[in-house]
């Protein structure tokens, strides 16, 4: 029998990359066996992620449960040897795999303590090989006491590829059909990349892209937090509604023979097309649409990219600009109008913290703004509302390590065929900066 160990922290994540590797048909399996039985080390307050690493791959785990002593010597150490004693008597044991990437600090040293006493008490030190491991988050690599490390061909990021459900899924986060958002833009490409010319070139000039008064309008109309609230609303005042759609489609007529061609495959098309114009839906859409060109032309390994996630925790709805996976590593987008310098700092906090919270050391935040990115002669507003400024501001809070910020410049040179979004996008996923 070969058993694997995993400590169960705040993230699950690295803990199913782990399982999920070792359960795959490898080359290496010799050094790293499939794991026979998987023991997950959890506490009270990472119970639900234990379980969901179960759910997820589909397997029958053993549980050790710390309860409230994630940090107590004894109650680590009688935990695991405990476990250990019932399941000898099922079957020979012949490798013990400690993963330590997940738990505490004191998880991961008596659990190291707990596997070589029982091995020491059951004089089996000649018949059990003790494997210790942890995850390099910078090589995407399992290592070990010694060299090399796995897997030999490529990384952990060819290897394991859960999709955004599977990672909501492992954090406890509610999803649906709908929540899960969507792989499409709201128009065609073309027709994104005609408005958001239009937009960046507004924007720079006004700093607005419809008449304020249009605005104004729709928020009244449409107020709500959750998008279902949103949609409730459209239907409850759809003939206010659809008079003040009509004038804005007036405003943008190029726009209004795409939407019609499309909105049989959009949820919720008015309140999409609403969105777009109104919330910076169409700087999601022109990110959107430049990821999905990446992944089409170049070999960035995204698998799966999506726009307007909305999961929920509690009945709490959180929604997620874009999001884009390669392997298991995470990239959150989080995309605003706006070009000032408060604004888009608490945009990127918040983006760091779910990135951080979904997809660990290994997650990235990129901040997507119509922010100037130095100060610009001509442009007194720019003079302290640059991404210069930002990333000083930044550098004081080690914010700079797991966040990256795009400005107007890539967003004009992307519209100008420059690639400058592109080239900036690829860099960061590869992370070849």
């Amino acid at each position: 029998m070969n058993i694997l160990i995993l400590l169960v922290g705040s993230n699950p994540l690295p803990n199913y990359i782990v399982a999920e590797y070792l359960r795959q048909e490898r080359a290496e399996s010799a050094i790293l066996p499939k794991p026979d039985q998987t023991i997950l080390v959890h506490s009270k307050a990472t119970k639900r992620f234990a379980e969901q690493i179960s759910k997820q791959l589909s397997i029958q785990s053993e549980y050790v449960d710390l309860k409230e002593n994630e940090r107590e010597p004894s109650v680590i150490v009688k935990g695991i040897r405990n476990k250990l004693d019932g399941l000898t008597e099922a079957d020979d044991i012949s490798t013990i795999h400690l993963n330590y990437t997940g738990g505490t600090k004191p998880m991961s040293l008596y659990a190291n303590i707990a596997v070589n006493e029982w091995i020491g008490k059951k004089r089996k030190k000649d018949k059990i090989r003790v494997i210790l491991s942890d995850i390099d988050p910078k090589n995407h690599k399992i290592v070990l006491r010694e060299k090399p490390d796995y897997p030999l061909d490529g990384d952990l990021l060819n290897h394991v590829k859960p999709d955004i459900k599977t990672i909501l899924d492992l954090h406890g986060m509610r999803t649906d059909k709908d929540s899960l958002g969507q792989k499409i833009s709201c128009f065609s490409l073309e027709i994104t990349d005609q408005f958001v010319k239009q937009a960046i070139g507004e924007a720079k000039k006004k700093g607005k892209i419809i008449p304020q008064e249009l605005v104004e309008k729709l928020n009244i109309q449409i107020r709500g937090r959750a998008d279902e609230q949103k949609e409730r609303n459209l239907e409850r005042n759809s003939d206010k509604l659809n008079d003040l759609i009509e004038k804005a489609k007036n405003s943008f007529p190029y726009l209004t023979e795409d939407f019609e061609k499309r909105k049989n495959i959009i949820h919720c098309p008015n309140l999409s097309f609403i969105k777009f114009l109104k919330e910076g839906g169409w700087l999601e859409d022109f990110v959107l649409n430049t990821l999905i060109r990446l992944k089409a032309s170049s070999r960035t390994g995204l698998h799966e990219i999506r726009k307007n996630v909305r999961p929920s925790y509690k009945q709490r709805e959180t929604e997620l600009d874009v999001i884009a996976i390669r392997g298991y590593k995470l990239f959150l987008i989080s995309c605003t109008r706006d070009s000032g310098i408060k604004t888009v700092k608490e945009k990127a906090f918040e983006a760091i913290y779910r990135a951080e919270q979904l997809g660990g050391e290994h997650a990235k935040a990129i901040i997507v703004s119509l922010m100037c990115n130095r100060a610009m002669r001509g442009n007194p507003s720019s003079q302290d509302n640059n991404l210069e400024e930002l990333e000083k501001d930044f550098k004081q809070f080690d914010a700079a390590r797991n966040c990256r910020l795009i400005g107007i410049d890539e967003l004009q040179g992307e519209c100008e065929g420059k690639g400058t979004l592109s080239q900036k996008l690829r860099n960061i996923i590869l992370g070849v900066e």
